[in-house]
């Protein structure tokens, strides 16, 4: 979760639309799909939550947890039946072109993580290091505004975690 995001816009009390999309990559081989969910704020661009699952209700559920701290007015999301399941009819618009900024950012991850690309050699043979590239790209890309942030980011304690298998305590 976008902790700084989420604090700015707890104070200014900000109602915020967000758009959910989901995208797939493998791990160890062509026939293990992994699912990467995503929830990404339309004004910002960044990214709000994500969570790694298969694409079932239930991982949706794990990002809409995450997504409980913020104040949302509006999902914009495609018409995959999972949101159509948890998130209510006047809460959530349907169709691609709401959902072009997310799409967007996926080609963005997709080109930084070749590991996400669909026709690639490279690829992840465990599944928390495929988390932990995915995660390393993001806190980069939509999560630091400077240097000094990034080489932090080598020294913050959760690595061990991320090591050791315990995903979903460092993503959040």
């Amino acid at each position: 979760m976008n902790r700084k995001l989420s604090e700015y816009l707890d104070k200014n009390k900000v109602e915020i639309d967000v758009e959910l999309d989901e995208m797939w990559s493998f791990v160890g081989s062509k026939g293990r799909k992994v699912w990467i969910w995503l929830a990404y704020h339309r004004k910002s661009r960044q990214i709000l939550a994500w969570t790694v699952g298969d694409r079932s209700s239930e991982t949706l559920d794990k990002l809409l947890e995450l997504l409980k701290v913020f104040k949302i007015r509006r999902h914009y999301t495609d018409n995959f039946m999972s949101y159509g399941e948890k998130i209510s009819k006047e809460n959530r618009m349907i169709g691609k072109i709401y959902t072009q900024g997310i799409e967007r950012m996926n080609l963005t991850l997709r080109n930084f993580v070749r590991r996400l690309n669909r026709k690639t050699i490279c690829y992840s043979r465990r599944l928390d290091m495929h988390v932990t590239a995915i995660y390393l790209v993001i806190r980069k890309l939509f999560y630091f505004k400077d240097e000094k942030e990034m080489n932090d980011l080598f020294l913050f304690p959760n690595i061990n975690q991320i090591a050791n298998g315990s995903l979903f305590d460092c993503l959040s």
